[in-house]
């Protein structure tokens, strides 16, 4: 996500019908990835960008230039996906005024706030399922990208949630996948750490899926995560089985981490062991991007 959730912390260490989830169009085959939601302001950047085979950006942090550069990555042959937040709304969006706020999430009649100020929408909501599909158009597929960065509906997985209602969002979820898979059957689909009660639901629609914050460190024998690491990889492979999809691993290494790069190199090994697409860049996925590894 845009900003890693506290609470997934925690949780670490405690096609063309509906009926038919397949795309008509193979995805492209990729070999490398890059995630990154600031402006591209330089030539250079541009140009470092366009070394990954898929890049994974913000329309709206692009501005002005997001349709001409999004044009040239594509001229040199890379795959676009644009972020979209899929269930929670922020301040910032610029398609706030077409939310109905009254179909917001709520616990013990408060709203359900997630991170910060966002609400986190109904998702069982049919208007919000027709917004967000419309999103998926003028947000995503009018700036030219070739698929959607599908972020915050790990929300589902929020410890807060009821059981009845966890429930709920998910047959929601399954709902507002269909739909988009129904209207975009090309549209390259990429949901971001729907890892755990929202897998098999993703898994049915997704050509891939991100596990963001895939610490290697976490895999450790003695580390409190590591049943919770190993059993998110038995759940990829029994999904696998059943209709393929990429996992990518994505990590931001935290500020004051020693010997970051170290780090960055174990991360690599551990996502070419398990058979994942893999990156990772320091401190957050705002103020900057690394370099493709050579």
């Amino acid at each position: 996500m845009k900003c890693l959730r506290n609470w997934m912390v925690s949780v670490f260490c405690g096609l063309v019908a509906i009926g038919c989830c397949f795309a008509t169009e193979p995805v492209p085959e990729v070999r490398n990835y890059v995630l990154y939601y600031g402006p591209v302001d330089s030539d250079e950047a541009f140009r470092q960008l366009a070394e990954y085979d898929m890049i994974i950006i913000d329309p709206q942090a692009l501005g002005a230039k997001a349709e001409e550069q999004i044009a040239g990555w594509k001229q040199q042959g890379r795959t676009v996906i644009g972020y979209l937040s899929c269930m929670e709304v922020a301040s910032w969006h610029r398609y706030l005024d077409r939310v109905d706020k009254t179909k917001i999430l709520k616990l013990g009649g408060e709203p359900f706030q997630p991170f910060g100020d966002n609400l986190a929408m109904d998702l069982t909501d049919p208007a919000w399922q027709e917004l967000v599909v419309e999103l998926m158009q003028s947000e995503v597929i009018d700036y030219g990208c070739d698929g959607v960065f599908m972020d915050t509906l790990a929300d589902i997985e929020h410890p807060d949630l009821p059981e009845p209602l966890r429930q709920e969002q998910l047959r929601g979820l399954d709902e507002l996948l269909g739909k988009i898979r129904h209207a975009y059957p090309e549209l390259i689909m990429i949901s971001n750490w729907t890892v755990e009660k929202t897998l098999p639901v993703a898994a049915k629609y997704v050509d891939m899926i991100c596990w963001e914050n895939c610490n290697p460190a976490f895999f450790a024998e003695d580390h409190p995560a590591v049943t919770f690491m190993r059993q998110v990889r038995d759940d990829f492979k029994r999904e696998q089985a059943k209709r393929p999809f990429r996992v990518l691993a994505l990590w931001a290494i935290p500020d004051g981490t020693e010997r970051p790069e170290v780090q960055r190199r174990a991360m690599t090994e551990k996502a070419r062991e398990l058979g994942y697409l893999n990156y990772s860049c320091y401190r957050d996925y705002h103020h900057g991007f690394l370099p493709l590894e050579q």
